[in-house]
């Protein structure tokens, strides 16, 4: 009897252990609780510990630009204002106003991390100011990256003196700090 009273206790104590769930009283707005660690995996485009935020809210306001390019040392800017805002119906994209010193309507989009994101080539128009002619200029991104706080975005990226994208003119880096 005390063996048969030992297998029960033993049964019930397995059972109830199993019926343990990680995920009992957690809730992920835009994902799923992992069964395994009780914690959101987020959709894509989200981001917390409630999946809660989107990736690129982190980022939205006014920054304080600093931008160098070498060889030419064309646009070397500091102190001036920068603006990141939000794409409608999107969370993973934003828009930068300003890239190599000309003012810009930029729609940047977070890659799956979080951290790093693309923009797509950009031709800039700009004239010469020894030949009052427009000169057309292509912009390539190397790398934009976002701290995982938001408060800075770092980006590099190279100028080419014609659109075929041929031609080097600059490499520049940007340090972009929120205000």
């Amino acid at each position: 009897m005390n063996r048969l009273f030992l297998l029960l206790f033993a049964i019930s104590i397995l059972a109830v252990g199993s019926c343990y769930d990680p995920c009992t009283g957690v809730s992920c707005v835009n994902g799923d609780c992992n069964k395994s660690t009780g914690e959101c995996e987020c959709r894509e485009g989200y981001e917390g510990p409630q999946c809660d935020k989107t990736i690129s809210s982190k980022i939205f306001g006014s920054y304080s630009f600093s931008e160098t390019c070498y060889p030419s040392g064309y646009y070397i800017d500091t102190a001036r204002t920068f603006q990141v805002t939000p794409v409608s119906n999107s969370n993973v994209q934003f828009k930068l106003n300003r890239i190599w010193g000309e003012p810009i309507d930029l729609t940047c989009t977070f890659l799956p991390d979080g951290i790093n994101f693309t923009f797509p080539n950009v031709v800039l128009e700009e004239e010469n100011p020894t030949t009052a002619f427009r000169e057309l200029r292509m912009v390539v991104l190397k790398n934009g990256e976002v701290s995982e706080d938001g408060s800075r975005i770092h980006i590099e990226y190279l100028v080419f003196d014609d659109t075929t994208g041929t031609v080097p003119m600059d490499s520049c880096l940007s340090t972009i700090i929120r205000n």
